[in-house]
């Protein structure tokens, strides 16, 4: 890629760069103004006033956008593959707030293919780090790309047990492309791109490892996939977090069970408790897609569309759902979050519960397992 960046990638820059305003407020901005995201700075500052902007952001998104490209030279063999690019992966553009690009290393048409992502704990038991790798190799056998995020403990058994068998494996960062985290996986990081998979990020080549990325960056592992394997999962670790994104986005989740004497299970449990599939061995997960075959060459964005459509037709809001949580969620809490009568959310969730996507418990309600799979 060349030091010169043309209109659009610059403009995509700019707004990754621009401070009064987050990416995702953008990316529902030019969904709202049905415009590419690249070209929202030059629409007509009164329309961009009309949808709620101040006239600060309006001024930011302007310089940002049109000033000066930002300065950077890609790692070798580094593709920028912005929102509007037909290589940008479909299932990853169907989130509420895809990254506005990504920087890809390696193959990028590994982003095409049917996926699952196998994610856990960084300092997992070995019969949990076994099950990870053999999971993995069982799912690339069928031509499964296995995502996940390049991580000690369990992502790592993942990559390598698709690479060990000839798979392919995407490794999603938590930091820009100038870096590996862990330094120990670079090795594994190379091999990845050396046989067919690739490694990408949404953040710039010189950013370093910050906390606040990778919870970030869980919502691309998960938003790649049609499902996510949870393989050993506290309560409240960064895991679950991925299986709250994956929820979110109407992904399918799977579980592994183990010891209720051990903390590092819990995780696992309570999603089990509220729906998602109890994994025990690969098939339970080969199973599940019956017609994978189908999407094998790329993701077939008209079927996803059609399995959300009732669900989007029968909500006043379809934003409703998504101010379910995995945790018990007031009804109070939902109305605040959705700003609806309080009697058009009760009907909505009753409609969720009935159709399986909520139940109901002491105290509101939580988000059970999504039902987008093929």
């Amino acid at each position: 890629m060349s030091d010169t960046f043309n209109t659009s990638i610059a403009s995509y820059l700019g707004l990754y760069e621009c401070p009064k305003i987050g990416l995702t407020t953008i990316y529902q901005l030019a969904q709202l103004l049905d415009v590419p995201v690249h070209r929202l700075a030059f629409v007509a500052d009164e329309r961009l006033s009309n949808m709620g902007l101040t006239h600060s952001q309006i001024h930011c998104i302007k310089r940002y956008v049109t000033g000066t490209p930002i300065p950077f030279k890609l790692p070798k063999d580094t593709h920028f593959v912005p929102l509007h690019d037909s290589r940008y992966p479909c299932w990853l553009k169907q989130i509420s707030d895809p990254p506005l690009f990504l920087f890809v290393q390696g193959d990028v048409r590994v982003l095409e293919t049917v996926a699952i992502s196998v994610v856990g704990n960084r300092h997992p038991s070995e019969p949990a780090r076994k099950v990870s790798e053999a999971l993995s190799q069982g799912l690339a056998k069928r031509g499964w790309v296995v995502v996940s995020g390049l991580a000690q403990g369990i992502d790592a058994a993942a990559h390598s047990g698709a690479l060990s068998v000839g798979g392919a494996t995407v490794a999603v960062l938590g930091h820009g492309m100038n870096y590996t985290y862990p330094q120990a996986h670079k090795a594994l990081r190379q091999e990845i791109t050396a046989k067919g998979g690739c490694v990408i990020s949404e953040f710039l080549p010189h950013q370093s490892a910050k906390p606040y990325f990778f919870p970030r960056r869980n919502r691309i592992v998960s938003g790649l996939s049609h499902g996510v394997c949870i393989i050993e999962a506290g309560l409240r670790s960064g895991t679950m977090v991925t299986a709250q994104h994956a929820i979110a986005q109407n992904r399918d989740v799977f579980a592994l069970p183990g010891s209720v004497l051990d903390e590092q299970n819990w995780g696992c449990h309570q999603l089990i408790q509220q729906g998602a599939m109890l994994l025990n061995h690969v098939d339970d997960v080969l199973s599940f897609y019956p017609n994978v075959e189908n999407l094998r060459a790329r993701p077939n964005v008209d079927l996803i569309k059609e399995n959300s459509k009732t669900l989007t037709q029968d909500l006043a809001n379809p934003l409703l759902l998504d101010s379910v949580g995995l945790d018990v969620t007031s009804v109070d809490d939902i109305v605040s979050r959705t700003q609806l009568p309080i009697a058009e959310v009760l009907s909505q969730l009753s409609t969720l519960e009935l159709s399986g996507y909520v139940q109901q418990r002491a105290g509101g309600y939580t988000r059970i397992r999504g039902r987008n799979h093929v």
